[in-house]
């Protein structure tokens, strides 16, 4: 039983991973995406809190 939730889980992540490959691009980790604005890979803190104050509320 637990073999199956694990392939579960597996295969689960694989289509993850294919569509942020494929579909989004995720080229970097972490990548945040809100709206139409996008930050890859690590980010400052002055960097975060511009990311979050172009947020559209």
């Amino acid at each position: 039983m637990l073999e199956n939730g694990y392939d579960y889980y597996w295969n689960r992540h694989q289509q993850a991973l294919r569509h942020a490959r494929e579909e989004i691009p995720i080229n970097a980790v972490p990548t945040l995406i809100m709206h139409t604005h996008r930050l890859q890979g690590l980010p400052s803190l002055e960097q975060l809190r511009l990311f979050l104050d172009h947020r559209e509320v």
